[in-house]
């Protein structure tokens, strides 16, 4: 059974696109990718925390949980928008070092270096 998105409109497409940097999935798609762009819009567009913050959070509960691919993501992503720069990620390594434990802080530098390494790559 399709899951009907309630209002998925050009505006939380916008939002996808900022904050992940690339395009959309194609309406339609797959529920999942329907109810991901929705949602990220809900959430991400609410003005009670800015974007940086958000990301800060986000960056934070995928380092603590250990997933290195949306980790990835979500550095490269907060990057590439401005939103974070690497003496914000390299400030947070070292906060989660202290609060969450130098593994996990150690993880999510090695996808931070991996990600600063990519982008020197490319530029």
């Amino acid at each position: 059974m399709a899951i009907e998105p309630t209002s998925r409109g050009p505006e939380w497409e916008a939002i996808y696109r900022d904050l992940v940097r690339r395009e959309p999935p194609r309406p339609g798609s797959s529920d999942f990718a329907d109810l991901t762009v929705e949602m990220m819009g809900r959430i991400w567009s609410r003005g009670e925390l800015s974007m940086r913050e958000r990301r800060l959070v986000v960056i934070t509960l995928l380092t603590v949980e250990g997933l290195a691919a949306p980790l990835e993501s979500h550095v490269y992503s907060a990057l590439e928008s401005g939103d974070l720069s690497m003496a914000d990620l390299d400030e947070l390594c070292l906060q989660l070092a202290m609060y969450a434990g130098w593994p996990r802080a150690k993880a999510m530098r090695v996808v931070v270096d991996g990600v600063r390494a990519a982008r020197a790559a490319r530029d």
